[in-house]
């Protein structure tokens, strides 16, 4: 009989609704293909109370088909090397964590030599191969988790691969924005990236290239949608708002990187929602992506920099994900830091301005959004960096002005998604 198990890696279990919608869809893609999902996750308890709220399993959590098990988190078992290296990223400006990468590799190599003898001196260690044996696939979700700014976290992947690869079970990815990486993650990377299978990249042109610099076999990457589209909204949304322009806004924590002060960004920002009530009756909608609360107090200080305070709105911290695409779906401008955001308003054709507030690595997830849909990345997508009102007011005359006829955006990306869907069947069922 043919195991149907397919393990689920990504960052699966972080306080990121961009990340759940990613994982929702992919669930709903494999269950109807009647497969068994293991899912790898950093906070078993979040991830459970996101499937039984979304049907995925029901109010005990107990289920014969999906099953939800902790992520391998070794890197967390030497909190002295996280700290030390926390001051030196600080000095030194970057997220090379050199410490926890020393035993990142100190501890892969002492795992991969003894792992047929199953070594029981790294705490998890069995239980979290034990899981590994039990898929037949292991499908490394999508997301932007190999990049810098992931730090040594990006290692925990390299290792699942690795162990993957010495115990015979295949590895794909899917929707992957790919790097940038520094100059040690590119050599570590380097030496286990050609273990996966296969790849399929949500902005084509900028992670294909940087996966062919570390010699990845160009046969094996694909363009592949953000799952993410494929969401279903809330359908009995209605719009409650009384206003002739709604914006929907969201800002994310990568604004950090910027070169200037946070508080002068919320300033520009503050001066752009006043230019839009003060020029088209606008209300400002601050949604949330996290459920920490730190979305609505970027949102509070913008709020307090603008001359008309009582036109910003909050929509409520636990608004489900299916309801905040119905939101956008119903906006006539969404303005984000964050990609899912964009992703929704391309989903249902809503003029959107892009905030690229990681360098390089946003601008590949924001820009490449945008392209691979045949807009005009400058018509849409401003780095911090350059942030000014002017800037942003001639974004909203060619965001306003672009032409979103596209129809069968779902049907492109549907497309796109049945192509893996047929390289995941054809590791279960062989022609």
């Amino acid at each position: 009989m043919i195991n149907k198990t397919i393990g689920l890696l990504g960052a699966i279990g972080y306080d990121d609704m961009g990340d759940d919608a990613l994982l929702l869809a992919n669930l709903d893609a494999l269950k109807s293909r009647e497969y068994n999902i293991l899912i790898f996750s950093y906070s078993v308890s979040r991830t459970t109370n996101l499937l039984i709220s979304y049907g995925f399993l029901p109010e005990n959590s107990l289920s014969d088909t999906i099953k939800i098990v902790d992520s391998f988190d070794y890197l967390n078992q030497k909190i002295m090397y996280k700290y030390i290296d926390v001051v030196l990223n600080r000095l030194c400006r970057n997220s090379s964590d050199i410490f926890q990468t020393i035993n990142h590799n100190r501890t892969l190599k002492k795992i991969t030599n003894n792992i047929k003898t199953e070594n029981k001196q790294i705490p998890h260690f069995i239980e979290y191969l034990t899981n590994i044996k039990e898929c037949s696939l292991l499908l490394f979700i999508g997301g932007g988790y190999m990049n810098r700014y992931w730090g040594c976290k990006i290692y925990q992947f390299i290792s699942t691969l690795s162990i993957a690869h010495e115990v015979g079970i295949p590895c794909i990815a899917s929707g992957q924005t790919f790097g940038p990486l520094d100059d040690i993650q590119k050599k570590i990377v380097k030496k286990h990236i050609n273990k996966l299978d296969y790849i399929s990249t949500r902005d084509i042109n900028r992670s294909k290239k940087r996966l062919l610099e570390l010699g990845f076999d160009e046969n094996k990457i694909i363009e592949g949608p953000d799952d993410a589209i494929f969401l279903s909204k809330n359908m009995n949304y209605i719009n409650r708002y009384d206003s002739s322009f709604v914006v929907t806004v969201n800002f994310g924590l990568f604004l950090k990187y910027s070169k200037y002060p946070l508080e002068y960004i919320y300033t520009i920002f503050a001066q752009f929602f006043d230019y839009l009530v003060d020029s088209k009756n606008a209300i400002i909608l601050n949604i949330s992506m996290t459920i920490s609360g730190k979305d609505i107090e970027q949102g509070l200080s913008i709020q307090s920099k603008m001359k008309h305070k009582d036109k910003f709105y909050f929509v409520p911290l636990y608004t489900d994900l299916k309801t905040i695409k119905a939101i956008i779906s119903t906006s006539d401008l969404v303005v984000s830091s964050r990609l899912h955001p964009i992703v929704f308003s391309i989903s249902e054709r809503r003029p959107y301005i892009g905030i690229s507030g990681g360098g390089e690595y946003y601008n590949s997830k924001l820009m490449g959004i945008s392209e691979i849909y045949s807009y005009i990345s400058d018509n849409h997508i401003i780095e911090a960096d350059n942030l000014s009102l002017d800037k942003l007011k001639n974004l909203l005359s060619s965001t306003l002005n672009e032409d979103y006829r596209l129809n069968n955006i779902y049907e492109l990306n549907e497309t796109k998604r049945n192509n893996f869907l047929k390289k995941v069947d054809s590791y279960f069922y062989k022609s």
